[in-house]
């Protein structure tokens, strides 16, 4: 098991790091997300941890068009992310961030 006290090493190729790679493993990482609760006991506020999962799928799909060229479509999916997940006071700071570039 991989832990903060016992870290494994981790070996990759640099093109790990070209945007279609990324792209690719942030799809993946979408598709096969698990279910938050078998990772996690006794939540106190399940509905605040469902918007929280749901923002993040939804950023980490638009992040993924932002590297595909779509800067349009990253700002949209952060006011979706925003709208689903309105405590996440991240998604409004990142609108401005990526609305000014």
């Amino acid at each position: 098991m991989n832990t903060d006290n016992r870290p494994l090493a981790e070996f990759f190729k640099f093109s790990a790091f070209n945007n279609e790679n990324i792209v690719l493993n942030l799809d993946y990482l979408d598709k096969h997300r698990v279910n938050v609760s078998n990772v996690f006991f006794n939540i106190p506020d399940t509905g605040m941890m469902q918007r929280f999962v749901e923002g993040n799928r939804l950023f980490t799909e638009g992040v993924a068009a932002d590297l595909q060229g779509n800067r349009q479509a990253l700002l949209y999916k952060l006011q979706q992310s925003a709208t689903v997940n309105p405590e996440n006071e991240e998604y409004p700071f990142l609108m401005k961030f990526y609305g000014r570039q």
